[in-house]
C-alpha cells in the first residue's frame, strides 16, 4: 500500500514521506517505546542521553509548530530520525552517534551554544566520556566554534576518566587549530603526567604555557616545582629559583599547595636535612597574610622529622599545632579531638596515680618490715 501511494503521488509530483514507525505504532514520542525493549536495549533507551534526544526533539517540535510549516511538521526531522533509532528493535546505533547527530542538528536550528555544550558536558558521567567527544564532534560539524573554555571541561572529563591519549589528542587538536589552552587545562595536563611518572612532560607543558603568552597560575607553578622535585636527582636550585620568582610576581599568589611542592623538593635533597623541611613549614605558618593550613603539609612535615629521627616532643608540639590550626572550631572533629585528648591524659593521670600509690605502699611495707625486724 506505502508503495502504490508512493507510486501515485510521484506521477502526481508530490513527495509524500511515509510516517515513522512510531507514529505508526500510536506512539506519541520517539522515547515513548523504550519500555517495549528488554534488557540491555531498555536500559540504553531509558538513559540520561536519550531522556536529552527526547528534550531536543520536542524544541524541535515547539519551534515547527510555532513557525506554522504543516510540511515539515508532517514529514520526519533528522533529530526523529535519530531519536526514534535508538529505541527501534531492529536497529542497532551507538549512543555516541545519537549524541552526535543531535548536537549537530541543535546547533544548525541554533538551539545549542557553548554555554549548552558545557553543561551536557558537566553532567555526563566518567564513563560516558565518549558522549562528551561525540557532542563536541556534532557542534564542531556543524560549525559551531567551541572556545577554550568548553575544551577545559572536556579535558578535565578525560583526565578524570584516565584517558591520557584522548587527552593529547584533544590538546593538540587545540594547537594545531590555534586555540591556547587555560592555565587551568595545562594544569589538569601537567598534574597527570606527574601522576604517571613523566616530570619532563610535565615541564614542556609549563614552557608551551608561557611560550604561548598565558601568565602562569599558582596552580602552575606548584606543579612545575613538584616535577623538578620528582627528577631524580631533584633540580632542587631551579625550583628555589622559580620559588622566589613566584613569590617577587604581583600577578601570583603563594598558597599551601606552593609550600607543599618545596618540602618535597627539600625531602629528595641529598644530602638530607629534616631542619630544612621543618624552616619552610614554619616559614609557611608565620607568612603575612596567612595560608590557611593543609594537613598535607604537616604529613610533608611528619615525614621529614621522622625520617631525621627528631625528637618525639618536637613531633608532638607539630602535631598538636597542626591539628588545632587545620581542624575548624566547635566542628565535630574539634569536640572529637577534645575528648580523644581529655581521655588520654585522665588515663595517663590514672596510670601515674596507681604506680605513685604502688610505689608508696611499698616503701611503707619494707619501712615496716625492717621496724618489725628490728624489735
Amino acid at each position: 500500500m506505502l508503495a502504490s501511494l508512493r507510486r501515485i503521488s510521484a506521477s502526481r509530483g508530490v513527495a509524500v514521506r511515509a510516517p515513522p514507525l512510531w507514529a505508526r505504532r500510536g506512539l506519541t514520542s520517539p522515547v515513548a517505546g523504550a519500555g517495549a525493549l528488554d534488557g540491555r536495549r531498555a536500559a540504553s533507551a531509558l538513559s540520561t542521553r536519550s531522556a536529552y534526544a527526547a528534550l531536543l526533539w520536542q524544541q524541535r517540535q515547539t519551534s515547527e509548530s510555532r513557525a506554522g510549516d504543516l510540511a515539515a511538521a508532517a514529514a520526519p526531522s533528522a533529530v526523529q530520525e535519530v531519536a526514534y533509532a535508538a529505541c527501534a528493535p531492529g536497529s542497532l546505533p551507538t549512543s555516541a552517534a545519537l549524541v552526535e547527530e543531535l548536537f549537530f542538528n541543535s546547533v544548525k536550528e541554533r538551539t545549542v551554544s557553548n554555554a549548552q555544550l558545557r553543561k551536557y558536558v558537566n553532567s555526563t558521567k566518567e564513563r560516558d566520556y565518549e558522549l562528551a567527544l561525540a557532542a563536541v564532534r556534532g557542534c564542531r560539524a556543524a560549525g559551531l566554534k567551541v572556545n577554550a573554555l568548553t575544551y577545559e571541561r572536556v579535558l578535565q572529563l578525560l583526565l578524570e576518566a584516565g584517558q591520557l591519549k584522548a587527552a593529547m589528542e584533544l590538546y593538540q587538536h587545540m594547537t594545531t587549530n590555534h586555540m591556547s589552552p587555560t592555565p587551568h587545562a595545562y594544569a589538569l595536563l601537567m598534574r597527570l603526567c606527574l601522576q604517571r611518572d613523566m616530570p619532563e612532560a610535565c615541564q614542556r607543558l609549563f614552557k608551551d604555557l608561557q611560550r604561548r603568552g598565558n601568565r602562569p597560575s599558582s596552580e602552575n607553578y606548584a606543579l612545575m616545582i613538584e616535577s623538578l622535585a620528582a627528577e631524580v636527582p631533584p633540580k632542587w636550585e631551579q625550583a628555589i629559583e622559580l620559588f622566589d620568582k613566584m613569590s617577587r610576581s604581583k600577578h601570583t599568589t603563594i598558597n599551601a599547595d606552593t609550600y607543599n611542592a618545596l618540602m618535597r623538593v627539600y625531602l629528595n635533597m641529598r644530602p638530607f636535612d629534616w631542619r630544612v623541611v621543618y624552616n619552610c613549614y614554619y616559614e609557611m605558618r608565620r607568612r603575612k597574610p596567612r595560608i590557611p593550613l593543609q594537613w598535607s603539609s604537616y604529613l610533608l612535615l611528619s615525614e621529614a622529622m621522622r625520617r631525621g629521627r627528631a625528637g618525639k616532643v618536637r613531633r608532638m608540639i607539630a602535631y598538636v599545632d597542626a591539628w588545632m590550626a587545620a581542624t575548624p572550631l566547635f566542628s565535630r572533629d574539634f569536640w572529637v579531638g577534645c575528648a580523644v585528648y581529655t581521655t588520654f591524659f585522665m588515663l595517663l593521670k590514672a596510670v601515674g596515680t596507681y604506680v605513685g600509690v604502688k610505689v608508696v605502699e611499698g616503701a611503707a611495707w619494707t619501712g615496716s618490715a625492717s621496724e618489725s625486724k628490728l624489735g
